[in-house]
């Protein structure tokens, strides 16, 4: 199924535990946190499991007599198993041309990090704490205009939800990074999918999300966004190959 959308402004016990990657959300209801996730999504029960998004940007615009061209790939894979370990792998290849009669620019970097703590889960909420681990996934720090600033900690508050209408495939964990106030947090926020501040990742072979159009501030084609599960499985190197 894939999902055109619209642009719009303690520890969980290993017996409740689905198999990593293959969590099964629980109904709403009991367990369920109470929280307000807006009109278009339910919280439900929270499930372990492994949890995953792939975001593509390919944008094009103009500005005066300039024209300005963005692409990028990035991923994020979060594993929260039964015992209360976090693991998270995020990558982010990322491309930006402005090309004008006076001003000619480009900017272009590579990426990759691990992350590895400890959750807990309270009044069905996630709350998991994680510090930069490079044996997860080597780290990767590429940069044509020096290094720029990157969080070197995770502190996630994770819920899980089921959409009301069409605009997602299926259940959704929504993940607000809240101590991550850098770029590679807020690009892993479409406003289109889910409110700010949340991240959508989603289980099984996870969340692929498409962004085409203008980007912001610029005139262009106007912002369409497309999301599907996965046809594969999303792993730590799913930020080197566009879709």
């Amino acid at each position: 199924m894939v999902s055109e959308v619209p642009p719009s402004p303690p520890p969980a016990s290993p017996g409740d535990a689905a198999p990593p990657g293959d969590a099964a959300p629980a109904s709403p209801g009991a367990g369920a946190p109470s929280i307000d996730l807006g009109p278009t999504l339910e919280p439900l029960a929270f499930a372990p499991g492994r949890y995953a998004v792939a975001i593509q940007l390919s944008r094009r615009g103009t500005h005066a007599r300039n024209r300005v061209r963005e692409s990028s790939t990035m991923s994020l894979v979060l594993e929260l198993s039964a015992d209360g370990a976090a693991t998270a792998c995020r990558g982010w290849d990322y491309a930006i041309d402005n090309d004008g009669p006076t001003v000619q620019t480009e900017d272009r970097f590579r990426e990759q990090l691990g992350f590895r703590g400890r959750y807990a889960v309270r009044a069905g909420i996630a709350e998991a704490e994680l510090s930069a681990a490079d044996d997860l996934c080597p780290r990767i720090a590429e940069y044509t205009k020096g290094v720029p600033r990157r969080s070197s900690t995770m502190k996630l508050r994770c819920v899980l939800a089921a959409p009301r209408t069409a605009s997602l495939p299926g259940p959704v964990l929504l993940c607000d990074w809240s101590d991550g106030a850098t770029p590679e947090v807020d690009a892993l926020r479409i406003r289109e999918v889910a409110p700010r501040p949340w991240i959508a990742l989603a289980g099984g072979n996870g969340l692929r999300i498409k962004v085409t159009g203008a980007p912001p501030k610029l005139v262009g084609d106007p912002v369409r966004v497309t999301v599907e599960p996965a046809p594969v499985p999303i792993d730590a190197s799913a930020w080197r190959h566009p879709f």
